[in-house]
Order: C-alpha cells, then structure tokens, then sequence
C-alpha cells in the first residue's frame, strides 16, 4: 500500500523524487530500511526520473529531425535551375561576342593615338571593378538567411522549449542521485561511528552486508545515468574522507569502464 501511495504522489508530482529519497533514509524510517517494500520505493522513484529525462531527449531527438528535413525542404524549393539556352541562341550569342570583339580601324586609330587615355580608362575601369566586387561582397553579408515558413518557426519555438525541459530534468536527475549516494554514505558512517565506539566488528553485521549490497544494486542497476554524472559525485560525495569500505563500492564501480 506504501508503494502505491509514494507512486502515486510522484506521478502526480505533488511529492517530489529528491523528496522520497530524503524519506527514504530519514530517522522514522530507520528501522525499516532493510525492508524490501522501501528499495522497491527508491527504484521505482529513481525509475521515474530516468524515464522523465529520456522522453525529453527522444521528443528532442525527434524534433531536431523535423527541424532538418524542413531545412533540405526548404533548400530544395529556394534553389532553382537555370535557363537552358537552346543551340540557336548560343550560336547567335557567340556570333555576336565575335562581331563585338573585332576591333574597328577608327578604334585602333584612338588606341594608337592616346595610349594614355587607354591606360587611364583602363585604371579607372580596375577602380570600378575593385569597387563593385567591394560592394558586392558587403551585399553579400549584409543577406540574411531566407525568412522561416511559420511550421518551421513553431518547429524552432518547440524545440527551444523541450531543450530547456530537458536540462531542468536533467538538473533534477542529477540532484537525485547526489541526495541517494550521499544519504547511504551518511547512514553507513553513523553505523561504522556505532560499531567503533561499542567495540564491534562492523563486517560481522548482516546490516553492512544489506546496505552495501543496496548500493552496489544502484550503481549497477543505473549505470548509464551514473557514469554521466560521475566526475561530479566523485569530487563531491566520494571523497578521501569517505570510509574505504564505502569508497571501495564505488571504485569497483568506475573500474568497470575504466
């Protein structure tokens, strides 16, 4: 019943995960942590949040492939083909360019007797061309991209808002499993804390052997979120100041990939 209570309230998200998990290991359920109804509750809310952030990605994914078949859509339609000229006017074309080219006696009698109006033109011709090319250049970076049909602006404004969805879930995952690793680390010191100042062997108690085994259970149950995350948890949970028999746990853990 317990079970069914926590999922619903998470579902609903009148309760959040992070929440759970401080329950989960807090004083008034202390005694009952080694009850399997209270790690079916840590899994199914750890579950919860994973689920949550991988359906952010896939809608994500998705529109990102929207987005780029729009783009080709929109490429293909904007680019046009050029006019094929038919071989009659491409002949006529040439014939002409000849006839143009063919420099007439008065032109050689001008070039002949102003080489320095030549050159000067011909300066002034170089002028006009660094000139337009100058322009042309600014033109071109001044065009903008073609405007967005409205589609891919919805597409546009849709992705933006999932992408920030997705890093606020992700935000949330990642708080989630710091509250998990640092809440095992706290219960098992104040249990090695109580075994050292009663003069017990911690290792003996079939209580260190079910927590530890509950950790380990995390770690490899999630290992695909964990391993996102473990450089973070590594500078900030697991530390040297942590208790080798903790620590232990989570260094057979990284050396799975290492």
């Amino acid at each position: 019943m317990m079970v069914v209570l926590v999922d619903k309230l998470v579902k609903t998200q009148i309760v959040d995960c992070s929440a759970v998990a401080n329950w989960v290991f807090s004083s008034e359920l202390g005694s009952e942590l080694t009850n399997f109804y209270v790690w079916e509750i840590l899994t199914s809310t750890i579950e919860k949040m994973n689920r949550q952030v991988e359906k952010h990605q896939n809608e994500l994914n998705d529109l990102r492939r929207q987005l780029n078949i729009s783009a080709v859509v929109q490429l293909a339609t904007d680019s046009k083909p050029p006019p094929i000229e038919s071989d009659e006017q491409t002949k006529s074309d040439e014939k002409m360019d000849d006839d143009n080219q063919k420099p007439s006696a008065d032109d050689e009698d001008k070039s002949t007797s102003n080489p320095l109006k030549r050159r000067h033109e011909s300066d002034d011709d170089d002028d006009e061309d660094d000139e337009a090319k100058t322009n042309g250049k600014i033109k071109s970076m001044q065009i903008s991209q073609p405007p967005m049909d409205e589609d891919t602006a919805k597409l546009h404004e849709k992705y933006e808002i999932v992408e920030e969805r997705l890093a606020h879930a992700r935000e949330q995952q990642k708080k989630l499993y710091l509250i998990v690793f640092q809440r095992f680390i706290m219960t098992l010191s104040d249990f090695l804390n109580e075994c050292e100042s009663k003069n017990v062997d911690p290792v003996s108690t079939p209580w260190l052997k079910w927590i530890i085994e509950r950790l380990q259970e995390i770690f490899l149950l999630y290992h695909e979120q964990v391993f996102q995350y473990v450089s973070t948890f590594e500078s900030l949970i697991f530390t040297s100041d942590v208790d080798f028999s903790i620590l232990e746990v989570f260094q057979q853990f990284c050396a799975l990939r290492a």
